[in-house]
């Protein structure tokens, strides 16, 4: 795993073509097909959605998630994601190295952030390289967001909460579909 800075992240996703930063810099889920749901509040549930998409956005050559608020901040949960982020030889601050990029074999490890994202209720952005049109969203209001390209990927997104019960907020498809 490597980290970094926001103006990393930004060039990042400038140089993977991937067009995902809003036009105050902050990262921003992107898709003509999108479904918002409620994140679920068991963890062996948060932990199978996460590997599930995970899996979804695909084999990459790395996938950058990018982590832009942590509101609740808990001691606890700090210590943990500073302790990971240490035995990657990390020493700065999320504050100061937000980005988390990983390689797909650290494909297992991601998908453990994300669920510890999902179950601290801190906001992310998962973007793959290539990127193939999937993304998500985490978010301290309990919710995922999962945004695809294609109509194939959104049949498989719409599954998520379905298969694990959870609240159906919005399913929104491109007009032309």
């Amino acid at each position: 795993m490597h980290f970094l800075t926001d103006a990393e992240c930004r060039e990042w996703l400038q140089q993977e073509d991937i067009d995902a930063v809003d036009s105050r810099g902050f990262p921003e889920v992107v898709g003509d097909y999108e479904v918002f749901f409620a994140a679920p509040k068991e963890a062996r549930a948060q932990q199978m959605l996460a590997r599930e998409m995970v899996e979804w956005v695909g084999e990459f050559d790395a996938a950058l998630l990018w982590l832009s608020d942590w509101p609740a901040y808990r001691p606890e949960e700090m210590a943990i994601a500073l302790a990971l982020r240490r035995a990657h030889g990390e020493e700065r601050h999320l504050i100061d190295a937000p980005g988390h990029l990983f390689t797909w074999q650290e494909k297992d490890e991601l998908v453990g952030w994300i669920a510890l994202l999902i179950c601290f209720g801190w906001d992310g952005f998962l973007f793959a390289s290539p990127f193939k049109g999937s993304m998500f969203q985490t978010s301290h209001e309990d919710f995922l967001w999962a945004t695809a390209a294609s109509a194939e990927c959104f049949a498989v997104a719409k599954q998520f909460p379905r298969r694990h019960g959870l609240e159906i907020y919005r399913e929104t498809q491109a007009r032309n579909s």
